[in-house]
């Protein structure tokens, strides 16, 4: 599988799981720019950016990157990268880091298929 390949399972990954959660979601298919995905829920939108790394790096062009597009005052941005089994994330709504395994993704992906 290439590296882009793997890459769209993992947006596709990403998607799933906020499906899953009852969110709306639209996939910018073979999207070079900065948003990847757009999930909303109600008056609430996320525009996301999924990285899947092939080696350690550090990802604050991307999200620089992502941070430069504009959006709406009420929506939020967040950089999804995945190490191994470790789903790390990027979000300006609380200026924090939060990490989520792919087996918790699975479990509500699962739970709400």
């Amino acid at each position: 599988m290439t590296r882009v390949n793997t890459g769209i399972v993992f947006e596709y990954k990403v998607r799933d799981y906020f499906k899953a959660l009852g969110y709306e979601v639209m996939r910018a298919a073979g999207s070079k720019g900065a948003i990847d995905l757009l999930v909303w829920k109600g008056d609430r939108a996320v525009a996301i950016q999924c990285k899947k790394e092939t080696r350690k790096q550090n990802y604050e062009k991307d999200w620089d990157w992502l941070v430069g597009v504009p959006i709406p005052m009420n929506w939020s941005r967040q950089l999804w990268v995945k190490r191994g089994d470790t789903v790390y994330i990027q979000t300006d709504e609380f200026v924090r880091e939060k990490e989520l395994s792919i087996k918790e993704m699975n479990k509500v992906i699962k739970k709400n298929d």
